[in-house]
């Protein structure tokens, strides 16, 4: 009586741990159902789930890309959730990794396939005179990293001054072959486009042009900063933020680089002056132990210009602008 008293009670447990094996199996079978689209992949959540992430967390990415027809939607209160819950820094990195861009909560889709079909306009160089003004560390290994606020100001635009953007550069040349390798983080206006403000990132040698979202004529933040060793692809891996939104990943060959602020402008002919000046401020640079500092007179700075663009120190916050020609 004892020996089936006890058999039925083992019968039991392994009814119950078996109900729990079973419901932990069908949570993450429901959760590696991927919609129909092009963002996330299957093969992407196993990697989430290798490298920690909660099935719960998983599951909210995926939910934000819209049935899988945007890129998803990550913010910096996500990220620090998933480190509450023991998702390391390395593990978060490859995560966002495989997401490769993200977006801004206003990004819209009919605006993003127009953007994409209208980037082969953009090779480089643009068709007609570019001009630009840089506020930019002088040496090509100054930082791991670059972040700060830019004021887009008015950014004019006509059907002849066509393309008119801010942005902020980190990358350098290699030192055996001088091929540049960047990636930057901007807003733009672009005739083709509209009168919008865009936000964008663009990596000139991984995934070109990103758009990320339509903003606000006022101040953004931003911050780039090169990671860990990415042994899988052979380069350093890099995060790109904006308004403290994920908005692109992707790789540079070397830890630390060349930091820079710039305005760029694009015309067939002529240069109008925009009614206001463009800002950057509040700027940081980041030390290859991973510590921020203020980017001022200790920063070995240059400032350049081609005409019409100008700029001013402004004790290291510049202005930039254009001039009539």
């Amino acid at each position: 009586m004892r020996k089936v008293w006890l058999v039925g009670i083992l019968v039991i447990v392994l009814v119950i741990v078996g109900s729990y094996t079973a419901m932990a199996v069908k949570e993450e079978n429901d959760v590696l159902k991927i919609p129909a689209g092009k963002y996330v992949t299957e093969k992407d959540v196993e990697l989430w789930l290798e490298e920690g992430l909660p099935i719960d967390e998983a599951k909210k990415i995926i939910e934000s890309t819209n049935n899988n027809t945007m890129p998803p939607l990550i913010s910096m209160d996500d990220i620090k959730r998933w480190k509450e819950k023991g998702v390391s820094e390395n593990s978060i990195n490859r995560i966002l990794l495989t997401i490769g861009k993200g977006r801004l909560p206003n990004y819209d889709p009919e605006v993003a396939e127009k953007f994409y079909a209208n980037a082969w306009k953009l090779p480089t160089p643009l068709s007609g005179n570019q001009v630009n003004a840089c506020m930019e560390t002088r040496s090509y290994s100054a930082t791991r990293g670059v972040k700060g606020y830019m004021d887009p100001g008015s950014l004019y635009i006509s059907s002849d001054q066509y393309l008119n953007l801010i942005t902020s550069h980190l990358g350098s040349p290699d030192p055996d072959t001088g091929t540049d390798y960047w990636t930057e983080v901007g807003i733009m206006r672009w005739i083709d486009l509209g009168n919008v403000y865009k936000a964008f990132t663009y990596d000139n040698d991984e995934g070109k042009w990103d758009y990320i979202g339509d903003v606000q004529n006022t101040a953004h933040s931003y911050w780039i900063g090169v990671g860990p060793y990415d042994e899988s692809y052979g380069q350093y891996s890099y995060l790109i933020y904006f308004d403290n939104y994920f908005a692109r990943s992707g790789h540079l060959p070397f830890t630390l680089h060349q930091a820079n602020v710039c305005q760029e402008v694009w015309s067939y002919s002529t240069y109008i002056e925009s009614s206001e000046r463009n800002l950057f401020y509040n700027l940081n640079l980041l030390t290859l132990s991973g510590s921020w500092y203020q980017w001022d007179s200790s920063t070995s700075t240059n400032w350049y210009e081609i005409y019409p663009c100008q700029i001013t120190e402004n004790d290291y916050s510049p202005e930039l602008w254009i001039e009539y020609t």
